[in-house]
């Protein structure tokens, strides 16, 4: 059973949700109630619930200092809440969302909605926590030496029989033909949450039925070596992965892919074209995955219309005037861009835009209505819409979820 904690201050409000809701339906189970934020936090020591539905005003510490609280490594809760709010509490509720909380929903609740939700965030805690276990499987004992030895292979440090031998303990084999990959995120300067681990777990989770491969992992990269599989059917599964990925990481991502190798003493020279490939990514704007054949001349259009972007960014461009600047058809520009980036030309502007106004929200010189100006939207309303759509957070609650990371 789902373990499920109750925290509100009205004892009307946290009966009507113990005995009215039909939690057995959906495998729940009431565990406790608390009438406090800082009670709720006893409670969640006590019972380690797996969902807690929270109101967001309360006296003492409130739902949003209660959320902050259980993110801390103190408590460190990797559940999931809902916080339940009036009306006036709405926008409050809302920005709750930014430091943790699933969702949220209006007072006075509805049983069958709230059932649902709780029902969607049991799936989502089933699937953040299976790709923990990934992780933390990958991590932890003799996946650490696995580790080091495909370090070892893509390095050539170690010759064919040693290879054999060390992976022989893995219940591993050597890959002596297929391709190498390596994915480095483009923003090392700070400490990262775990952006590349999330990557990886969503790439192997398309790769483990259907082909085998050894994979090396650091806090900010990973090497793939992928037997017997085209480059360009790895690319497609990384695009697959990393529309997944941009849903829950704004940290882009530039990934190489070799050409195939045809022995175990061709991986190390692979490796190398990967990395290559991955160090001079055409946009590190956005998520991009390179492949030999990307840097052939005819590509040059695409980064020649990447240049203008970076350059006129802030200006009335479109697919069209970019194409008729490089004395392209619209069509072609934009079919280039497709098959180059996994992108379409203004989703590509749209990235690089939003990228500059976060930039100018945490510098702090700017009102809003000026950073959206200087990134190419003279319509003000319309830019917070493309960032809400683009963020999921308006400019101000990015400003506010950002300030909470320090």
């Amino acid at each position: 059973m789902v373990k499920l904690l109750i925290v509100d201050d009205e004892y009307i409000v946290r009966d009507g949700l113990t005995s009215t809701v039909k939690w057995a339906k959906i495998g729940v189970e009431v565990v406790g109630e608390a009438q406090s934020g800082t009670e709720g936090l006893a409670k969640v020591k006590e019972l380690s619930p797996d969902i807690i539905i929270s109101d967001v005003k309360m006296p003492g510490m409130d739902g949003l200092e209660f959320t902050t609280a259980l993110r801390a490594p103190e408590y460190n809760f990797d559940g999931e809440i809902i916080m339940l709010s009036g009306y006036s509490d709405f926008n409050f509720a809302r920005r709750s969302i930014d430091i943790g909380v699933f969702a949220y929903l209006l007072k006075p609740i509805d049983n069958d909605e709230l059932l649902e939700k709780v029902s969607e965030a049991i799936t989502a805690l089933e699937k953040k926590r299976a790709e923990k276990r990934i992780v933390k499987s990958f991590f932890e004992g003799a996946n650490i030496l696995l580790n080091k030895i495909v370090d070892d292979i893509v390095r050539g440090k170690i010759d064919e029989a040693e290879i054999t031998e060390r992976l022989h303990a893995f219940n591993e084999k050597p890959i002596y033909q297929g391709v190498v990959a390596y994915a480095k995120l483009n923003d090392t300067t700070t400490p990262r949450g775990g952006e590349i681990n999330a990557l990886y777990c969503k790439i192997a989770a398309l790769l483990k039925d259907d082909f085998r491969f050894l994979t090396g992992i650091t806090a900010n990269s990973f090497v793939l070596i992928c037997e017997q599989i085209e480059p360009s059917k790895l690319k497609d599964v990384f695009y697959e992965a990393l529309r997944e990925y941009e849903k829950e990481h704004s940290a882009t991502v530039s990934i190489g892919i070799s050409d195939s190798f045809q022995s175990l003493q061709g991986v190390p020279a692979a490796y190398e074209n990967a990395a290559m490939l991955q160090s001079k990514p055409l946009f590190r704007a956005i998520n991009t995955v390179s492949m030999g054949g990307d840097f052939m001349p005819y590509k040059k259009v695409v980064s020649d219309a990447i240049k203008i972007i970076s350059e006129d960014y802030m200006k009335n461009i479109s697919v069209k005037t970019t194409a008729d600047t490089l004395f392209f058809s619209e069509s072609h520009l934009m079919h280039v861009f497709k098959d180059n980036l996994g992108k379409t030309f203004n989703e590509c502007l749209t990235d690089f835009r939003i990228m500059k106004a976060k930039e100018l929200l945490l510098n702090g010189h700017y009102r809003v209505g000026k950073i959206a100006e200087l990134v190419g939207y003279p319509d003000v309303k319309y830019f917070g819409q493309v960032f809400k759509k683009h963020t999921g957070m308006t400019p101000s609650e990015f400003v506010y979820a950002e300030s909470l990371k320090y």
